[in-house]
């Protein structure tokens, strides 16, 4: 226990320096609209269902997505995603219960 206690921090891969981070919500049936109004802030990208980007295939599930600024570090960039957003825990709760919620896409490069 006493080797824990003195174990001096440990720096694997050295710092990050390029990295992405995006919230992601996923729905069949999404209504962009109201995932907009609830998290209080617009998306980096909303397709709905059937939509087609570019060449790609008609999309199976609807997403709404908001992507962190690029030049913030990984850290800020993971800040600025909580405190763009909503801090009611019932929309969260809701947007839970109804979608596919990720707070990921992190691509991280060091």
């Amino acid at each position: 226990m006493d080797k824990i206690k003195d174990a001096k921090a440990i720096n694997v891969g050295g710092p990050v320096v390029d990295s992405t981070a995006t919230l992601c919500i996923y729905a069949k049936d999404i209504d962009l609209n109201t995932i907009t109004f609830q998290l209080g802030i617009r998306p980096t990208e909303g397709v709905r269902r059937g939509e087609i980007i570019g060449r790609r295939r008609p999309l199976k599930v609807g997403h709404w997505f908001l992507e962190a600024p690029e030049e913030l570090s990984f850290e800020k960039k993971i800040q600025y995603l909580l405190r763009s957003t909503t801090t009611k825990h019932s929309v969260w709760t809701s947007l839970a219960a109804e979608h596919d919620t990720y707070f990921s896409r992190f691509g991280v490069r060091s």
